[in-house]
């Protein structure tokens, strides 16, 4: 399960634990959440939200200063977001729909450890205001 081999749930099936318990408790996953947004994503700038913001800068610092240069955090209720990132801590359910689309999946064997969802377009954050 290398690299989230950190989130191992031994005999859970992968549905029970998603639904049941956080999953990447120290937001290792958010890296390779980063890298996947940089490689497929040719802005010169990347508005990413998450709810809470430590992993992600933690894990930003890993990534080359011209990665972490096109990166910019904006907060959950601000317009502008791009992309929306997970590790489902403290909140194992599913988004809602009105996130946007989940554009991507990190996966440590069946278990869903981070999503990326699209939240251009969407009214998620001026409806949560």
């Amino acid at each position: 399960m290398h690299p989230n081999q950190q989130v191992y749930f031994s005999f859970l099936p992968a549905r029970t634990a998603e639904r049941l318990f956080e999953r990447d408790y120290w937001g290792l996953s958010y890296r390779q959440g980063l890298e996947w947004i940089l490689a497929h994503d040719t802005a010169q700038q990347v508005n990413v939200s998450v709810v809470w913001p430590t992993p992600l800068y933690n894990n930003s610092l890993i990534l080359s200063p011209a990665q972490r240069a096109r990166l910019r955090y904006v907060p959950r209720t601000a317009p502008g977001c791009h992309y929306f990132l997970t590790a489902y801590r403290w909140h194992p359910q599913s988004y809602l729909d009105s996130l946007g689309p989940e554009v991507h999946t990190i996966r440590a064997g069946q278990l869903k450890v981070l999503s990326i969802f699209n939240c251009q377009n969407t009214h998620y954050y001026q409806q949560t205001k």
